[in-house]
């Protein structure tokens, strides 16, 4: 394997790296809390805003993250002219985790409806967002 591919999906692996880092030591303290108290502790409107948006945001960025270095490795095995620039490697590595960051925070913090959360339920029950039809659809 030549230097420029060897990086180039090192890159790739470090950014899926980093992201399973961010949901060990973001996401997973609270889920861990609440499976062994049964319960959002302490009962708060802001964690479970911030459990919602972590969830939301960091396992889908990782589904994201691995799809592409799965593409980017298969263009570099067989079409390696395809891959010669910065912006064909390094755009679809980071565009979809920048663009999901943007609609979750648009639809979690500013989408105009009322959250009602439970407290004893995985996620809070989830963001109010989802109870709308195009919206939640769509998500």
């Amino acid at each position: 394997m030549s230097t420029s591919k060897n990086v180039s999906f090192t890159f790739s692996v470090i950014c899926l790296l980093i992201c399973h880092f961010l949901i060990i030591t973001m996401e997973l303290p609270v889920t861990l809390a609440y499976l062994h108290f049964g319960e959002v502790i302490p009962s708060s409107y802001s964690l479970c805003l911030y459990w919602i948006y972590m969830n939301y945001l960091l396992f889908p960025s990782s589904a994201w993250i691995m799809a592409i270095a799965s593409i980017q490795r298969y263009i570099f095995i067989f079409h390696k002219h395809l891959m010669n620039s910065f912006l064909k490697h390094y755009i679809p590595i980071f565009l979809p985790p920048i663009l999901l960051s943007i609609w979750y925070v648009v639809l979690i913090f500013f989408y105009p409806c009322q959250q009602q959360f439970d407290y004893t339920q995985a996620w809070c029950f989830g963001a109010c967002y989802l109870n709308e039809g195009l919206i939640g659809t769509i998500d």
